[in-house]
C-alpha cells in the first residue's frame, strides 16, 4: 500500500510540476522579478518538503524500533521454549532411566505377593485342620527386609498399634484378648474388629505367627525381627508427623499435640507392664 502510494505521488508531482513550468514559460515570461518569485517559492517547497522528510523519518524509525521489539520478543519465546524443550528431555531421559529399576521392583514384588499368597494358603489349612487352636507356623520362604520395612511405612496408624502390641506382647510373654483394647483406647472407639482384621494380614505375611483359642486370647509366638527393631521408630515417626500435620492445620500447640497423640502409644506400654524408655532401653 505504501509503495503504490509512493509511486502515484511521483507522478501526480510531476505533472504539477511540468503544467507550472509551460504556464511560467507561456504566460508569465514576462512578469518583473519572475526568477526571484520562482527562487522564493522554490525554498518555500524545500523547507516543506524538509519537514515533511523529517516527519516521515521519525515514523519509520518508531515502525522499525516497533518491529524489532516484536522480534526480540519472538526471539525470547523461541529461547524460553527451547530451554523448555531440552529440560523435558532431560527428565524423560532420567525417567527412561528409572524404568529398568522399576521394573525389577515390579518383579520382586510379584515374587513378594507369591510368597504371601503361600504363606495365607499354608495359615487357611491350618486353621480348617485345627479350628479350635491355631498353631504358628514358620514361612519356608522369607520374605526381604527391604519389603517389610515398606510395609511397616506403608501401613495405617492402628495398623502400626497393632503390631507394636503384637511386639510387647512376645517381649513380656503376656497374652491378649479382645476385651483388653477396651482398656488401650476409649470405650468410644472401637477398633477390635480392625485390629482383628491386621493381626490375620500380618500372619498371612508371615510377619507374626500367633495362637488363639476359642475366645480369641492371642499368645503372639514370634515376630519377624526386622518388625521388632523398626515398629516402634516408625510408628513414633507416623505419630509425630500426623500430629504436626494437624497442629499446623488448626493452629494448635505442636508440642502438646504431639503428646497427645503419644498417649496410645503410652497406654499400650503401660498395659504391658513396661514404660516407653524401659522398651528403648530393652531395644
Amino acid at each position: 500500500m505504501n509503495r503504490e502510494y509512493k509511486i502515484h505521488a511521483f507522478y501526480v508531482l510531476l505533472i504539477l510540476v511540468t503544467i507550472i513550468i509551460i504556464l511560467v514559460t507561456v504566460n508569465w515570461a514576462k512578469i518583473p522579478k519572475l526568477v526571484e518569485y520562482i527562487t522564493f517559492a522554490l525554498t518555500v517547497s524545500s523547507l516543506m518538503l524538509a519537514t515533511l522528510a523529517i516527519i516521515y523519518s521519525i515514523y519509520s524509525n518508531s515502525s522499525v524500533a516497533s518491529l524489532l521489539g516484536r522480534i526480540s520478543a519472538s526471539s525470547e519465546d523461541i529461547r524460553s521454549a527451547a530451554g523448555e524443550i531440552k529440560e523435558s528431555n532431560r527428565e524423560l531421559g532420567i525417567e527412561i532411566a528409572k524404568l529398568p529399576k522399576r521394573l525389577d521392583f515390579m518383579d520382586e514384588s510379584l515374587a513378594e505377593t507369591t510368597k504371601i499368597l503361600k504363606n495365607y494358603a499354608g495359615y487357611r489349612e491350618l486353621e480348617e485342620q485345627s479350628p479350635e487352636s491355631v498353631e504358628a507356623v514358620e514361612s519356608v520362604e522369607e520374605i526381604s527386609d527391604n519389603f517389610v520395612v515398606s510395609f511397616l511405612k506403608k501401613s495405617s496408624i492402628r495398623g502400626l498399634e497393632v503390631i507394636f502390641i503384637a511386639k510387647l506382647s512376645l517381649e513380656t510373654n503376656t497374652s491378649f484378648g479382645l476385651e483388653d483394647f477396651a482398656t488401650i483406647y476409649d470405650a468410644e472407639n472401637d477398633y477390635t474388629g480392625y485390629f482383628v482384621a491386621y493381626l490375620v494380614a500380618c500372619r498371612a505375611l508371615g510377619l507374626i505367627a500367633y495362637t488363639h483359642d476359642a475366645k480369641r486370647r492371642y499368645v503372639i509366638q514370634s515376630v519377624h525381627s526386622v518388625v521388632r527393631d523398626r515398629v516402634e521408630e516408625i510408628l513414633s515417626e507416623v505419630i509425630e508427623k500426623i500430629a504436626r500435620s494437624h497442629a499446623k492445620k488448626f493452629e494448635l500447640d505442636e508440642e502438646k499435640e504431639i503428646g497427645e497423640w503419644m498417649e496410645t502409644e503410652k497406654n499400650i506400654t503401660e498395659f504391658f507392664g513396661k514404660t516407653l524408655g524401659e522398651e528403648k532401653e530393652d531395644s
